[in-house]
């Protein structure tokens, strides 16, 4: 591969073209009579905090072709602008147009070269140039590993993670708390949430220092499994060892009490947190608490909770309003529903499958089996999304009305549209 080669592979988008504020440092960075090095590692460590990719690239390719030295730092950089560009296959090819060229390797670049692989689901190759580093030999660091692990946390293999926290301890490199985080988010993504758990123990004995970024990953991590009791000892864990806690940490807690069916330790962590001071009146955590009132048909708070929004300076969305109308799908409630839904347009809040599936669900229930087709038509003539849920809702609904025709025209629209599954956000409105 010559060193026009680089950047062949097809581009995507970057961050920064030509033209922009960068493209003319190019020229400038790159003149001949500037024999200094710094202008281009200066103006390549900029791309590389953009993300622009594609101009590192173009840099380092008009550098050679005026005869300038690229060298490390250089290169680094612009791998560093592949990571953060999702750009996998560029950074490869940037690692083996420096051997073609004769500029040495070096830890940095390809820490950032592993995480861009593990960035874009390419495991096997981050596990490549993390046995090419031990081939060389060249050093290995605590970064190396945590991009590593990281990659093997993102597709979810739970034991290579483990196995190259092991592999850390091995070699007498000490983890942090990415380390560990990444390791743990490997666990919940492989299934293994409860062995991922027991790092903490790890940590305690190993003295680690837990930090907010490795909270926060814990308690979305128990959220997404609904073990609200665990996300709370969590937190309280926090508190104890003087750990700040932020939104983040806020909202998955909320979460993990929403998918835990627990809206009374909803309300208690969102008060307890605005009493604290946190960032606990967010949209977000406003509608993560009126989803838990809603799962237990308590229509009076997560009304209440909506109503609030406006005077708390907090925008009203699509989630929120869904939520809200899902409280009123059981005891006959259907008026508030529909009342909700008429609100949503009133206010120009876009609604979705999800908005249509439970004011159905509400009218279906109340005896509107009428209401369920008119709101079907409805989402027709607007051109809204149908889903499986708002389609089987229909159809018996016409099914109870004894519309036949009717229910085989559904069934035929069925057929003929490959209708989007239900994702897991919306099936939190099923019972």
């Amino acid at each position: 591969m010559g060193p026009d080669s680089v950047g062949a592979h097809p581009r995507g988008p970057s961050p920064a073209r030509p033209g922009d504020r960068y493209s003319r440092g190019i020229g400038a960075a790159a003149e001949p009579r500037r024999a200094d090095p710094r202008p281009a590692t200066k103006l390549l460590s900029k791309l590389a905090r953009a993300g622009s990719w594609s101009l590192s690239v173009d840099l380092l390719r008009a550098m050679r072709q005026r005869g300038l030295e690229v060298n490390v730092f250089h290169c680094t950089a612009a791998v560093s602008a592949c990571e953060k560009g999702d750009q996998w296959h560029t950074a490869l090819a940037l690692l083996k147009n420096m051997g073609e060229q004769g500029v040495e390797l070096h830890t940095a670049t390809l820490n950032a070269a592993i995480s861009a692989c593990g960035s874009s689901g390419q495991w096997p190759e981050s596990l490549h140039l993390l046995g090419e580093m031990a081939a060389a030999p060249i050093e290995q660091n605590t970064i190396t590993f945590n991009s590593a692990i990281s990659a093997a946390g993102k597709s979810g293999l739970w034991v290579l993670a483990l196995a190259l926290l092991g592999g850390m301890a091995a070699r007498q490199l000490e983890g942090n708390a990415i380390t560990y985080s990444s390791a743990l988010v490997a666990c919940q993504r492989g299934g293994e949430l409860l062995r991922g758990l027991r790092l903490l123990g790890a940590m305690d004995a190993l003295r680690v220092a837990q930090n907010t970024v490795f909270f926060n990953s814990a308690i979305s991590a128990c959220a997404s499994a609904g073990l609200w009791q665990s996300a709370t000892e969590l937190l309280q864990r926090m508190a104890s060892s003087g750990v700040a806690r932020d939104e983040v940490t806020v909202l998955a807690a909320i979460n993990s009490c929403d998918r835990g069916g627990q809206w009374q330790a909803a309300l208690r962590l969102k008060d307890a947190a605005e009493g604290e001071g946190l960032p606990a009146r967010t949209t977000a955590t406003c509608a993560a608490a009126i989803s838990a009132c809603s799962k237990r048909s308590r229509w009076e708070l997560a009304l209440g909770l909506l109503v609030q929004m406006p005077a708390a300076r907090l925008e009203q969305n699509t989630v929120t309003f869904n939520s809200a109308i899902a409280a009123f799908q059981w005891g006959g409630r259907w008026p508030a529903a529909i009342s909700l839904l008429q609100e949503m347009e009133a206010l120009r809040i876009a609604r979705d499958a999800v908005t249509s599936s439970v004011t159905m669900s509400a009218s279906e229930r109340g005896g509107q089996s009428l209401a369920s087709l008119e709101l079907l038509q409805q989402m027709s003539t607007a051109r809204a999304e149908r889903d499986a849920v708002t389609m089987s809702l229909a159809i018996s609904a016409a099914e109870k009305l004894r519309l036949w025709g009717t229910v085989l025209q559904l069934l035929a629209e069925v057929a003929a549209e490959q209708l989007p599954k239900m994702a897991s956000s919306r099936q939190t409105f099923n019972r």
